[in-house]
């Protein structure tokens, strides 16, 4: 772990989807099981955690506003700044946070436009909407572009390793979920106007300290163009290879207390902690020839005792990414255990959650993460996006498709066709199998 001095930008791999991803894997593993569910988003329901939803409308989520109180829309806070949601990891990095809200936003503004006698029949309806859609970006954007194989995917679905008696939710919330890290890089251009640092203080001269999160200042507000490919290629950032370069600012997080702390470190003692098996037994167990130790320790700064030693399991995925798919993807041992809990997570949350959704049947989406979230900042998420009026003009909705992108006219209904056309994988498998193997 070299603090980030060589990282290399991945050219198949946008900035943003270092934090949808980030959002979704904070879905996974909030609770005992995997859901794709945004338990992160809406908790238990208005009905038990009424404190994350208005009062007034018990259908919608509560909404925060920008620091100047206009039209910009943030995580609701409390006094002291701190995010009033069911996860509060969705408000570490501005970039996060953002996303969140902007999913807060597309669930009010589709459970505004359904017509029910009922609140509670409203609330679930446009849950449904919104988590149909979130599971199609998961399954046919986010997941081919971080896996392997990702035309086996596609075309079949994730594999499945249940049943090997394997501890797979472990490796992934304490590993794969992790991967993150090392796709961060140590700072981003938000917008037309501000660049900052990811953690720490920025130059004495610099409009905003770092990309922490808190409270949302306007010039803060993310030209989502800068991280995914929707507006001018130049303006787009990547994220980093996965190999074993962190950036030098996660060996300086902050934690409780003002203190501050090595998130590389930290990862590998809860790995130890947990008595996480190495990635070199975990590789074997899953059926794949293991990375020699020698070659996973090759040109990291280790004692030379470590170097005949199996990898810690983190470690073992990230050199794993970097020797098999030169850092663009993750390895086969690591796209198993994500492709697993995903398959796993789509399963249990869908009859449970949703009593009439169906895993299997429709169509993939025709739009992206990317496309959404423009989508939403055109809709009122904030006052103006830079996305430029050609490729505005270029995207228009696809037949039986959900991309209604920044037109003009009324943006509440055109979120809410986004958010009511969305599909499940088209070749997701329909029975349903236990929890994952602890």
């Amino acid at each position: 772990m070299d603090g980030g001095y060589t990282q290399v930008s991945n050219i198949d791999l946008p900035a943003g989807y270092t934090y949808f991803a980030q959002f979704v894997f904070h879905d996974l593993t909030l609770g005992h099981l995997p859901r794709l569910d945004l338990r992160n988003l809406y908790g238990a329901g208005p009905k038990q955690d009424s404190r994350y939803y208005n009062s007034q409308r018990p259908w919608c989520l509560l909404e925060g506003r920008s620091l100047d109180g206009g039209d910009v829309h943030d995580l609701p806070r409390n006094p002291r700044g701190l995010a009033s949601i069911p996860d509060k990891r969705d408000d570490r990095t501005i970039m996060l946070g953002q996303i969140h809200a902007a999913f807060v936003h597309l669930h009010n503004t589709t459970a505004q436009s359904l017509r029910s006698t009922s609140p509670w029949h409203r609330f679930e309806e446009a849950r449904r909407r919104i988590v149909d859609l979130y599971r199609s970006l998961v399954s046919h954007d986010l997941l081919p572009r971080l896996v392997a194989d990702p035309d086996r995917v596609l075309q079949a679905g994730p594999a499945n390793h249940v049943g090997l008696g394997l501890p797979i939710s472990q490796a992934f919330s304490l590993a794969v979920a992790r991967v993150g890290h090392a796709m961060a890089k140590p700072r981003y251009r938000l917008n037309d106007r501000l660049e900052a640092v990811l953690l720490g203080e920025s130059p004495p001269d610099a409009a905003y300290a770092d990309l922490r999160g808190q409270p949302l200042d306007v010039r803060a507000v993310i030209g989502w163009e800068y991280f995914f490919p929707v507006g001018k290629p130049m303006n787009m950032q990547r994220a980093a290879r996965i190999n074993a370069s962190v950036c030098h600012p996660l060996f300086h997080a902050p934690l409780p207390g003002n203190r501050t702390g090595s998130v590389p470190y930290l990862t590998l003692t809860a790995g130890e902690r947990a008595g996480l098996l190495s990635g070199q037994v975990m590789a074997s167990a899953l059926g794949y020839a293991p990375l020699p130790p020698e070659l996973v320790w090759d040109g990291l700064d280790v004692p030379a005792e470590v170097g005949g030693l199996d990898a810690p399991f983190w470690c073992y995925v990230l050199r794993e990414a970097d020797i098999q798919q030169h850092g663009r993807r993750l390895g086969e041992v690591g796209s198993a255990i994500l492709e697993t809990v995903i398959h796993a997570a789509m399963l249990s949350g869908a009859a449970e959650a949703f009593p009439h959704a169906s895993a299997s049947g429709r169509n993939p989406p025709t739009a992206t993460v990317g496309d959404l979230l423009a989508t939403i900042v055109g809709g009122g998420v904030c006052p103006r996006s830079r996305v430029s009026d050609a490729w505005a003009q270029q995207r228009r909705a696809q037949p039986g498709g959900h991309a209604v992108l920044l037109r003009r006219g009324n943006p509440e209904r055109e979120i809410a066709q986004v958010a009511g056309d969305a599909h499940y994988p088209a070749n997701w498998p329909g029975d349903r199998e236990s929890a994952l193997a602890e």
